[in-house]
This record gives structure tokens, sequence and C-alpha cells, in this order.
């Protein structure tokens, strides 16, 4: 018996090996840029197991460079695809104004959206010795169907055309992913961002119980402010963890992190 189980062992060794070499030749031809990825995927992965709170930060980070490379990866498969169809070139370089995408439900932009221009709003405000912040807010554990989510996003978008009047860039919203809604006001520092989250968290609670009063629905929100050796990323993946961190301490709450 414990032959047999050893020759099992080995066995399953073995073909675990095979399955992971396998899965690494197939990626022996993609680019530096993407086995990067690949490997800082593995390398978190590994890390989760061992301390997850230090790991949230660096996924958080990676997300956004996935994100980055999606982008990259679309915008060329979008010009081969134009060249094999033969349409004509555009006249400029795509960029994040050719395809600006709204949800018709909501009025919020893409996750692409965000991507692209977060980078831009960050590189201004440094170049003006200004500020820009970022607020994320997400329905707590309770199921969200799109007439909550619908709910959600014009609280949001009301709360940011009263900031609007206020600031010289006008600020947007995206839905970055279930019910999770990015905010990026540009002009605006860590206090002033703290207020607006307050805000937003009392219009949006107040909003979700309206449309589902049989249901105790909460929000949360994180939110953060360009700090000098902030990059975009850096300055999204604090206000996630800001999020993160008001969920922990029992949801339906603001934070900065």
């Amino acid at each position: 018996m414990d032959s047999r189980r050893r020759r099992g062992d080995r066995s399953l060794h073995h073909n675990a090996k095979m399955t992971s070499d396998t899965v690494y030749d197939g990626f022996a031809s993609l680019p530096k840029e993407d086995k990067e990825l690949l490997e800082e995927f593995e390398r978190l992965r590994r890390k989760l197991w061992l301390s997850p709170e230090d790991a949230v930060e660096e996924l958080y980070l990676l997300e956004w460079r996935i994100g980055t490379r999606l982008g990259e990866l679309r915008e060329t498969l979008t010009r081969a695809r134009r060249r094999d169809s033969g349409a004509p070139a555009p006249t400029e370089p795509m960029g994040a104004n050719d395809s600006p995408i709204l949800e018709a439900s909501t009025g919020l932009f893409s996750a692409s959206y965000l991507l692209e221009n977060l980078p831009a709003e960050v590189g201004r405000a440094k170049r003006r010795r200004g500020t820009v912040a970022v607020l994320v807010v997400d329905v707590d554990r309770l199921a969200c169907g799109e007439r909550q989510m619908r709910a959600v996003a014009q609280e949001v978008l009301d709360e940011l055309r009263g900031v609007c009047v206020r600031i010289e860039r006008a600020p947007f919203a995206v839905r970055s992913s279930g019910t999770e809604v990015v905010a990026v006001i540009p002009d605006l520092d860590l206090s002033g961002a703290g207020a607006l989250a307050a805000r937003i968290h009392a219009r949006v609670v107040k909003q979700l119980n309206a449309t589902s009063p049989r249901d105790r629905m909460t929000a949360s929100v994180g939110f953060s402010a360009l700090r000098s050796d902030d990059d975009a990323e850096r300055l999204l993946a604090r206000a996630k963890q800001g999020l993160i961190h008001a969920q922990r301490a029992g949801c339906n709450r603001v934070s900065a992190a």
C-alpha cells in the first residue's frame, strides 16, 4: 500500500510539473512586459497565503498594470482590424476622447476611461502643483441589481455636478467593476475629498433604501488625494484600500487609507 501511495505521489508531482511546464512553455513567445506581469501575479499569489494584508495594495497596483496592458492590446487589435478591413486610419492617434464609453443604464463611464484619463489628471495636477482626489463607492454585502446601481450612479453624479461649479476641471465617474463606482475630482484635497465622500455616502445609503425598503442596504466609501510621490496607480490603490478598511471595520462608513 505504501509503495503504491509513493508511486501515486510521484505521479501526481510529475503530472503537476508537466502541467506547469506546459503552461509556461506556452508563454515563451510573450513580450517581456507580459512575462513580467505573469511573474508578478505568481509572486503575489504566493504572498497572499503568507501575509494577505501586505499583498492588498500590491494587488491593486497589479490590477492597474494589467488593465493598462489590456487597453494597449485592445488598441493594437482595433488598428489591426481596421488595417485588414481596408478602413481608413484615424486622422489622430487613438486616445481617451475617441471612445469615452458611457453605460446607457447608469450614465457612468466604463473602466477603460479611468485607465486612460486618471494618469492624465495626475500628470496635470503635478505640473501645476495642484491636487486630484479619488473616491471609491461600493454597496456593502448584499447583491445589488441594476435598479440599485442606477440609484447609486445618480447620487454620485448629482453630487459631482455640485462640485463641478467650484473647480476648474470637470470630475468624472466610472463603473470599475460590479457595484463599484470610482469618482475622480480634480483640484480637491484630502479634506475636501473626505467631506465629499461623507455627502455621497449619506445620499447613496438613503437612495438605496428608498429603492429597496425591505432590505437594509448600506454602502462604504474609500478616498485618497494626490501625494508628491504618487502616480495614478498608487492614488487609486489607496482609495481602494480605504474602501477595504471601511468594509472591514463594519461597513456603512467612510475611510481614507
